[in-house]
């Protein structure tokens, strides 16, 4: 008689089945996690650039005026130098490139103890920033050589220190090198440069020179904080110091793009003259290049900029879309991308233009 015994263990189907549900709950895990890491960067790399204009609204409040883009001062009352008179690591002894406005707001960043240090080693800065004796002391490399991820966007691709195209700007012929680190956040300093090689310096941040000493404030900035941007993003590698006076700054309109920035009169208000350019000008939104050979560098030395090399990039990001983060004075961001109106992007950027308010589908 055969005797037939129960079998135990798993089929073939059960095995398949058992593979199939590991499957599906493995990409369902995937899926989430990931997007779940994409949620995290779009936070982070929001609220980084909203610390930034905190910190600058509480050293307003504090010292009741923005710190100076650059505070560059060369002693002489009867010169008035803008933000392109000064050079990248420009350094002349006692004299070099001003510190940034950076440097200034870092304790309202809580980087206090880095901020201690840099005035104690500059003496109140009166030491140029790359003096060869700004040293931190328990880190033995050159303050501005620091990197804070906190100035950096999570989306950007490149590295946290200049690149090598930039380097010799700050190879002095003392044998003193130092290669910066970089930050993603800069300020909008003005709109464009004039006839003269200067910038129009019309923003929130300016350089100490061109304003003879006297800093932006609140009450300063007549077109409204929620109206009026104070920092752009850029994925500028080269000339990008976050501590160099002379890099921590772009501008709306380079020259690069052929606009002629001019004026027109307010209808609202015929005494006020405003900004105004061509609508077929390209945008300046991510206009750069990757090595400078193709001729969209954003600031040229043939326009005045004073950096051995050309400035690749303005206001720009790895953003997807295009779209690049701007921060307004009012601590509010808003993504804007290729399609914003040139003239839209010109008049967010002035302080007190007076001119006519865009509406909120125009900025975009």
């Amino acid at each position: 008689m055969a005797i037939h015994r129960k079998r135990y263990g798993f089929t073939r189907v059960d095995l398949l089945v058992v593979v199939l549900v590991i499957v599906i709950l493995g990409s369902f895990a995937f899926m989430f996690t990931g997007c779940g890491r994409m949620h995290v960067t779009a936070n982070v790399c929001a609220s980084r650039p909203k610390q930034i204009m905190l910190a600058l609204t509480n050293y307003e409040t504090t010292n009741k005026e923005y710190p100076f883009a650059s505070d560059y001062d060369d002693g002489d009352p009867e010169t008035q130098l803008g933000i392109l008179d000064i050079g990248p690591g420009q350094s002349k002894g006692e004299a070099s490139a001003g510190y940034s406005w950076l440097v200034h707001v870092l304790p309202q960043m809580e980087q206090d103890q880095l901020y201690k240090e840099i005035n104690k080693a500059s003496v109140r800065f009166k030491k140029g920033a790359f003096h060869p004796e700004l040293i931190h002391p328990s880190k033995s490399v050159h303050m501005s050589a620091i990197p804070l991820r906190q100035l950096m966007c999570p989306s950007f691709g490149g590295e946290m220190i200049i690149g090598e195209y930039a380097e010799d700007d700050y190879h002095s012929d003392q044998a003193f090198n130092v290669i910066p680190a970089i930050t993603n956040y800069k300020a909008l300093c003005g709109t464009h440069i004039d006839d003269t090689g200067k910038v129009v310096e019309n923003g929130i941040l300016v350089s100490k020179e061109s304003r003879g000493g006297k800093a932006v404030k609140f009450k300063s900035i007549r077109d409204g904080l929620n109206n009026t941007i104070c920092l752009v993003e850029s994925r500028e590698q080269n000339y990008a110091s976050w501590y160099d006076g002379a890099t921590a700054w772009t501008i709306t309109t380079p020259s690069a793009l052929g606009g002629k920035v001019g004026t027109w009169v307010n209808e609202d208000n015929q005494m006020t003259e405003c900004l105004d350019i061509d609508a077929s000008v390209p945008s300046s939104i991510n206009y750069g290049s990757e090595d400078g050979k193709d001729g969209r560098a954003y600031l040229r030395r043939s326009d005045g900029w004073k950096g051995k090399h050309d400035c690749l990039w303005g206001p720009s990001s790895d953003h997807p879309g295009d779209r690049v983060q701007v921060c307004f004075a009012g601590v509010t961001l808003k993504m804007i991308s290729t399609d914003i109106e040139p003239r839209i992007f010109l008049w967010l950027t002035t302080r007190a233009g007076q001119e006519n308010k865009p509406k909120p589908d125009e900025i975009k």
